[in-house]
């Protein structure tokens, strides 16, 4: 077995495997995490060359000790993205990643959320040049100018190549995932019997009218990964929406009458019908 030493050696003497995408982030900013991980498959990078563990496809490995893997990956010719936000530099997770590709000289690129705060004093005190230029994942013209340039440099290090109308066709998706309004989360309170029909009691803030199906989904998985389809049948004086459900999917009516509050925290809404078994969300 190496020990450290013998590891960190291999790091310096260039003596690692094959290139690595590390994408550091904080979960409240998969939307940007998403985008960007979608962009990068597209160029061309295989699945087991992308580190993202907000994703299931790119998560650690079942069974891994989570720490254990992400210093491993640490110790590969690693190109890090970093997602920063406010919330980024209160994680100690997020921090952690970034002082070892500090340590391990990993080469990195800057990405910031739209509401980053740039004078924040904790950014400035960070392990890493901070005055390296980044993208601000705005949807701008300089954003997508700053996003080819990342392009480019993936290319480069993995020796990749993508025609011109395939790159447009992946950035316009890119910017009109970032710039999309975000889905907030909590709109399910609790599921409650309701004249002997199971119902789903919906968050006031969603808009909907009676006879609307909607779908419960979970937020961490993707699309095709819904809890039940439902009809609205009653929309209350506060704002809360009673909905009849008319299709259950991983979870039997049981699981959720005695699920606890973290489970309804991870569910969201949507407007429409998913129908299982097909490839197709009616609006």
């Amino acid at each position: 077995m190496q020990t450290s030493k013998e590891v960190n050696n291999e790091i310096f003497n260039g003596k690692t495997k094959e290139p690595l995408i590390f994408l550091s982030h904080k979960s409240d900013d998969k939307k940007y995490g998403d985008a960007l991980a979608e962009l990068i498959r597209g160029l061309g990078i295989k699945k087991e060359q992308l580190v993202y563990t907000s994703h299931q496809l790119y998560k650690c490995p079942q069974d891994e000790n989570i720490y254990e893997y992400l210093k491993k990956c640490l110790y590969q010719n690693v190109l890090m993205i970093f997602l920063w936000s406010d919330t980024y530099l209160e994680s100690p997770a997020c921090l952690n990643e970034m002082g070892a590709a500090w340590i391990t000289k990993s080469d990195y690129t800057n990405m910031f959320i739209p509401s980053f705060t740039f004078n924040n004093p904790k950014f400035r005190e960070c392990a890493v040049d901070t005055n390296r230029i980044g993208a601000v994942l705005n949807g701008d013209e300089q954003c997508k100018a700053n996003i080819t340039e990342f392009k480019n440099k993936i290319l480069r290090i993995f020796n990749l190549c993508i025609d011109e109308p395939e790159w447009l066709f992946l950035l316009d998706r890119f910017i009109e995932q970032i710039t999309s309004p975000e889905i907030k989360p909590l709109w399910v309170k609790k599921f409650i019997d309701v004249n002997n029909s199971f119902c789903a009691v919906i968050n006031r803030g969603f808009q909907a009218i009676k006879d609307d199906y909607i779908t419960i989904f979970k937020t961490e998985q993707e699309i095709e990964h819904y809890v039940a389809t439902c009809e609205v049948e009653n929309i209350q004086e506060n704002g809360l929406i009673i909905a009849k459900l008319v299709h259950f999917s991983e979870s039997d009516d049981t699981d959720m009458r005695t699920a606890k509050d973290e489970y309804y925290k991870k569910l969201i809404v949507k407007r429409g019908i998913y129908k299982p078994y097909k490839d197709s969300f009616k609006r």
